[in-house]
């Protein structure tokens, strides 16, 4: 949780605050992460003074005589309630360990198709200015025509303690899983920055998901997705059909969700979506999804005793 510095300082004791608003104490390398738990010190400091100070005995030659032994017992049940408190108000130490990157930026461009709906001078005036930068650089181009491999790409340039810049769509349709990268990536002290870039060419697109082998007369969720990038006059209208019969037809808001059931054979789950206006890649706006279905199989149940 990211906390930040207020500007309140008092004997070496920094108050924190964090996005929600909850306080946080630091003394020294100690934070308390419940510090409202500290001033339950004061009523029971308070409280356990007025009992050992009470006299419950009626023989007042024995109460002097246990003063003593009063004042130890007291000593003690402070320590216990000092502990007590400090751990009500959950106590952790911090440790900050800066280790140093290297100067260098690894810029990867992304040079497929689908990156003409960007504005490509913008991101080359950002490489021109890097350049003249005293900065080391070193400019990679990954990707071509229709297949974005941005995983395998950033796994090929990566190196300890690296900086890198990614100038993409970020529409990653081969190779490695991106969160599985960034994990990688973040294991050896390496950083990925990504640069958000104005479009200047309206697209939409259409994608199916769910299984390709699935057993007869068992329901199975497909879902239709559609992607716009730009601005659309209005929304685009999205079609989907199951073995050449129209099973949806509606205005697209959201993803859409299928739950489907197949007799055996081989099945053409089939989304189409039309665009409200201008679109640069026609060719997205079809899909097919092919679905082979096998039959349930027969199960042979064994028992020592017998069933109806």
């Amino acid at each position: 949780m990211a906390l930040t510095l207020s500007n309140v300082s008092m004997s070496g004791m920094q108050i924190l605050g964090n996005t929600e608003n909850i306080p946080y104490v630091q003394l020294g390398n100690v934070v308390f992460q419940q510090p409202l738990y500290l001033l339950l010190f004061i009523p029971l400091f308070i409280l356990l003074v007025i009992i050992i100070r009470r006299d419950f005995l009626k023989d007042h030659a024995v109460y002097k005589r246990n003063r003593k032994r009063r004042f130890f017992v007291f000593v003690m049940r402070t320590v216990v309630l000092i502990l007590l408190v400090l751990a009500l108000a959950s106590p952790a130490t911090q440790h900050v360990e800066q280790t140093e990157g290297l100067l260098t930026l690894a810029v990867l461009v992304d040079n497929s198709t689908s990156m003409r709906v960007l504005d490509s001078n913008q991101y080359q005036n950002l490489i021109t200015k890097l350049k003249e930068s005293d900065v080391p650089l070193t400019v990679h181009y990954i990707s071509s025509g229709d297949t974005t491999s941005l995983g395998d790409a950033i796994l090929k340039q990566v190196e300890p303690d690296q900086n890198m810049l990614l100038i993409s769509d970020g529409q990653n349709n081969a190779g490695s899983n991106l969160e599985d990268v960034s994990v990688f990536v973040s294991g050896l002290n390496s950083s990925i920055n990504a640069v958000k870039l104005l479009e200047v060419e309206d697209d939409v697109g259409v994608s199916v998901s769910g299984p390709t082998k699935v057993v007869s007369d068992v329901e199975q969720t497909f879902e239709v997705s559609a992607t716009k990038v730009g601005s659309f006059p209005t929304r685009p209208r999205l079609e989907i059909t199951l073995d050449d019969e129209k099973i949806y037809d509606d205005v697209y808001t959201e993803t859409v969700r299928l739950p489907l059931t197949f007799k055996e054979g081989t099945h053409v789950l089939h989304a189409r979506v039309i665009p409200g206006g201008r679109d640069l890649f026609p060719e997205n706006n079809e899909y097919y999804h092919i679905i082979k279905v096998i039959p349930r199989p027969r199960v042979l149940f064994v028992s020592k005793k017998s069933s109806p």
